[in-house]
């Protein structure tokens, strides 16, 4: 460092303990020339030797603490000569030192910056923290300083005189700051509000307030035209409310005036929206008293969201009543907050339907049934019911698969499938259980019993099916009195299917989480927004929310902001394509297992000013000039046009025969009259499903008697030790490690009389070997097996 040195001078150093001396030195000193890097040490000689016996600094650190406040109108009601102003501690409020370090103020408002030195210092405050940034749109904005000797105390009060508008400023901050905290403090999952929100106040208008999605800011109108300065606690909130609906990518409308209003309500726990608005007793809403009726009966969006309103308000009330006021109020809060989450928000115009009746009911249940009811079931539905809502009807009886299905079947192996039933209003005679099964989409269906476990579980064993054909099956049972139950419900008019195969040979798989080499453009494209681009999707009327299955990526057209408008990106004035990479299927030309191409797909063109005037083109190329149909979608109404997502496979060669340069491409348009149209594109496969030829047999049975038992351990004792010849040496490799050996009878008793594992596949039907790479020989018969 570059110093300036003073000449020494001899003093006597004090001793810092009473049990040393003091002592004779030089003392040295030396301070800093740049300004910016202060610097002063003093330096430590002894007089005699030279020795240096000391550097130290003598810059002194102290940190400036201090406390900010404001006086704010408490409650939810604004200023009035019977709710005065009152001093509050400002948390998450930025304060610094003019020209030093800034901190930011804690619960209580106190703050402690880092600062070096002991002269007198200024610390300033403005009304820009942690979650709000408030402009005053009628004069300065609102600031406060004090000069104070470090360590202070430095304290801050914002608007120590009483002034309307700079009342409105510090009311704005708080109540931004505390509902920002009221949703934050009971979960981490609503994104996009950890954020400081601008927050304009003072606008030159009167008696409203509102958010802005565009500018991501929530805006506060002066007193006039006989209201109050709208900057106060409930209306406050109620705008933030509208924040948090565009964070969560729900559309607003009459929902988000309900959401809103719920936010204020649960908050402060006052049924009332806007006290005081034009003077005592007056307000803004009563959403209770309304008693708003599902379905909402007009358009105005402060009406329909009242339903939202009341329902929370007297769940509120239900849960004070059952719990006590104070607990029924916390978790009257948890649940709004939980709720926010999951739900799809409105339907048309109400801001509440039979969905949030189901959404709420989720939440409450405790055993993954909602058909058994849930612990607060008559709580929910009798508050949705004074509003017309009606919660499901709990079915008398519910089947499920806890294991679910395996995405495919191997031939000639029998698939074992869970299934329990859940009782409701009934219970299953667990001797009627049915399972009905049939090769291919066409015939009559076989039926073998599905056995009991015990409790709610059942055993079904589809037989094994042979390849090529997918299998079809349905599960059936009867309650005590002779009803029966099906799952899928339809029973044999949609059956659950599966392929049956050997193997599935993957050419290409795209989940469309990372670029694979796709491309966008074509000659004949003229669109000008909509533009096909690979995002997660933010969901609209018309997009999805998520790719395929309701998570990650997928290609679209045309990205739009979250709680942005149905139209904000859609396709408009003529096609975007996107094509997919370029295929070489030349080597499975004329393969007895056809390869196949799989998508999922989505396409609206109904929800716009012109709805089902639009089509989609789904094509594919094998020599990149001349383009065949696959599917064509639209114009009219049905399954392929109202969004959705749908798979579609198809086998290549029924199509267009295969070559080295196959390609495929996804095109949608929206042409005179202009609308809304979006489509959307996942899990894009090419594959190929392969059947393998091979002998039948059953694991472990080695003397083909249909069984596996002790025999069957002699039979293999006897191949080994004395030349007994076995029909199907496979069968004897217990444990299909390729060999047959001493360990394999072994495994046999152990199996039948310690509890050890059973045999591989094919066990317990007949079936080919699912690893025939091995070097055993080739099954010659196997009596028991077809």
């Amino acid at each position: 460092a570059d110093l300036k040195w003073q000449a020494a001078k001899l003093i006597i150093e004090p001793s810092a303990s009473t049990r040393k001396d003091s002592r004779l030195v030089y003392r040295v000193v030396a301070t800093g020339k740049d300004p910016a890097q202060v610097e002063d040490w003093a330096i430590n000689v002894d007089p005699e030797s030279g020795q240096t016996l000391e550097v130290k600094t003598q810059i002194l650190h102290v940190d400036v603490e201090g406390n900010v406040s404001g006086q704010v109108t408490v409650g939810d009601q604004p200023d009035t000569p019977t709710n005065p102003p009152q001093s509050v501690p400002l948390e998450g409020l930025n304060v610094g030192i003019a020209g030093g370090a800034t901190a930011e103020s804690q619960a209580g408002g106190d703050f402690v910056i880092p600062h070096g030195g002991t002269t007198p210092v200024e610390v300033l405050a403005n009304l820009t923290g942690r979650w709000c940034s408030v402009i005053n749109l009628d004069g300065a904005n609102l600031s406060s300083s004090t000069t104070v000797t470090p360590p202070g105390p430095a304290n801050l009060v914002m608007n120590p005189v009483f002034d309307v508008k700079t009342l409105a400023e510090v009311n704005a901050y708080h109540y931004t700051h505390l509902t920002h905290d009221f949703v934050r403090s009971r979960t981490t999952g609503v994104p996009g509000i950890d954020v400081s929100i601008t927050t304009n106040v003072n606008i030159l208008d009167s008696c409203n307030a509102f958010f802005s999605p565009g500018e991501q800011s929530i805006n506060f109108f002066q007193a006039g035209g006989g209201c109050v300065n709208t900057s106060f606690a409930s209306v406050v909130a109620h705008e933030y409310g509208h924040f948090i609906v565009n964070r969560l990518g729900l559309a607003q409308g009459g929902f988000g005036e309900g959401f809103s209003d719920v936010v204020s309500m649960l908050q402060f726990d006052d049924p009332i929206i806007g006290r005081g608005i034009l003077g005592p007793g007056t307000e803004v809403r009563d959403p209770v008293a309304a008693n708003i009726q599902y379905p909402c009966p007009t358009t105005s969006v402060h009406t329909c969201g009242q339903i939202l309103g009341s329902c929370f308000w007297l769940i509120r009330e239900e849960f004070g009543t059952l719990l006590g006021s104070q607990q029924g109020l916390e978790v009257t809060q948890q649940l709004f907050v939980d709720w926010s989450l999951l739900t799809i928000g409105g339907v048309g115009d109400s801001s509440a339907h039979p969905e949030t009746a189901i959404e709420i009911l989720t939440l409450d249940d405790d055993d993954g049934n909602l058909g058994n009811g849930t612990p607060n079931f008559d709580l929910f539905c009798n508050v949705f019911a004074t509003h017309s809502i009606d919660c499901p009807v709990p079915p008398p009886l519910t089947l499920v698969l806890p294991d679910g299905l395996p995405t495919s079947l191997f031939p000639n192996v029998a698939e074992t499938i869970r299934v329990s039933a859940l009782p409701g209003t009934t219970e299953v005679n667990p001797d009627t259980g049915q399972l009905f099964f049939r090769s291919g989409s066409a015939g009559a269906f076989n039926v073998v019993p599905i056995s009991w476990q015990g409790g709610l579980d059942f055993i079904a064993e589809l037989p094994g099916q042979l390849c090529g054909e997918p299998v079809e099956f349905y599960f059936r049972f009867l309650d005590q009195v002779g009803t029966a139950f099906q799952l899928p419900s339809e029973g044999a008019t949609a059956p659950f299917s599966l392929e049956v195969i050997s193997e599935l040979q993957v050419v290409f798989a795209d989940d469309m989480e990372t670029d694979t080499g796709w491309s966008v453009g074509d000659p004949a494209d003229t669109a000008t927004t909509g533009i096909w681009v690979r995002v997660d999707p933010i969901g609209t009327a018309a997009q999805p929310n998520g790719g395929n299955g309701g998570g990650g990526f997928a290609w679209v057209t045309g990205q739009g902001s979250v709680g942005g408008s149905v139209g904000e990106n859609d396709i408009d004035n003529g096609a975007t394509t996107l094509r997919s990479p370029v295929f070489d299927l030349s080597g499975f030309a004329g393969a007895f297992d056809p390869v196949e191409i799989s998508y999922s797909r989505w396409f609206s063109n109904g929800t716009g000013a012109a709805p089902y005037t639009d089509s989609a083109r789904i094509e594919i190329t094998n020599n990149l000039v001349d383009w065949v149909p696959v599917e064509l979608l639209g114009p009219a109404s049905g399954p392929d046009t109202n969004g959705g997502w749908v798979f579609h496979s198809f086998v290549v060669e029924s199509v267009i025969p295969l070559s080295s340069t196959i390609q495929m491409r996804f095109a949608a348009a929206d042409n005179d009259p202009g609308s809304i149209v979006e489509m959307a594109l996942d899990d894009f496969q090419v594959f190929q499903k392969i059947c393998f030829e091979g002998p039948i047999f059953r694991r472990g049975d080695a003397n083909g008697d249909g069984g596996v038992d002790v025999s069957d351990a002699v039979m293999v004792l006897q191949y080994l030790f004395e030349g007994a010849l076995l029909g199907c040496v496979d069968a004897a490799d217990f444990g299909d490690n390729g060999s047959v050996n001493i360990a394999d009878p072994v495994a046999i008793v152990g199996f039948l009389f310690g509890g050890d594992a059973p045999p591989t596949a094919p066990w317990p039907a007949c079936g080919v070997d699912p690893t025939d790479t091995d070097a055993l020989p080739v099954c010659q018969s196997h009596s028991s097996c077809p």
